[in-house]
């Protein structure tokens, strides 16, 4: 069959040129069927995995062909990225806001004695009181005096009358610290029907 086809073509040779430009123009539209434009293919026409490690030629991947920010530390294989050196403290932070007041704790243990303080002042012994005998009021002003024992001091004293018309002027310890003082005064001197009294409160004071 083929041989039979040879000498026909031999025999009519505008027939073989018409035959081998059918089998040109068949063949430039299949090599044409199955060329690819230049970057025809991206990523929406490739299927999921379907580019493997084995399909890349070496060095086909390089830093250039990477897109910043999409490799993760899980994409680098165990051992591969470097730890750097620890980076310098940051400032410190403001202060937070003060938090509620916590439960009052248990009372603590007793503590120990204190030392004890220093001796107080000498105290008063000795305590009397010496009253005066009524005194007249004779006169308009009348003073009347009581002293305490001998090497008593006063701690105090007073004065009284038989009639509210006598009023006090003045009344106090001694100059000396040693009696009692007091100066009466009678605007209507009733005579010697009024009397007036003074007393003093006398102790030692320890030295």
């Amino acid at each position: 069959m083929a041989t039979r086809v040879l000498r026909h073509l031999r025999a009519h040779p505008a027939t073989a040129i018409s035959v081998v430009a059918l089998f040109i123009a068949l063949g430039g539209t299949s090599y044409a069927a199955v060329t690819l434009a230049r970057n025809s293919v991206g990523t929406p026409q490739l299927k999921n995995a379907a580019v493997t490690s084995a399909k890349l030629a070496d060095g086909a991947v390089t830093a250039s062909k990477v897109k910043d920010g999409s490799l993760t530390a899980k994409d680098f294989a165990a051992g591969t990225l470097l730890t750097g050196p620890p980076g310098d403290d940051g400032p410190p932070g403001q202060d937070g806001a003060p938090g509620d007041p916590g439960p009052q704790g248990p009372p603590g243990a007793q503590g120990d004695p204190g030392a004890p303080g220093p001796p107080g002042p000498p105290g008063i012994s000795g305590y009397n009181i010496q009253f005066i005998n009524l005194i007249p009021m004779s006169q308009r002003e009348q003073t009347a005096e009581v002293d305490c024992p001998q090497g008593n001091t006063v701690l105090g004293g007073g004065q009284a009358s038989n009639t509210k018309d006598v009023s006090f002027i003045s009344t106090g310890p001694t100059n000396d610290q040693a009696g009692w003082t007091a100066d009466a005064f009678d605007p209507n001197i009733n005579g010697p029907g009024v009397v007036i009294a003074v007393y003093a409160i006398c102790g030692k004071l320890g030295s």
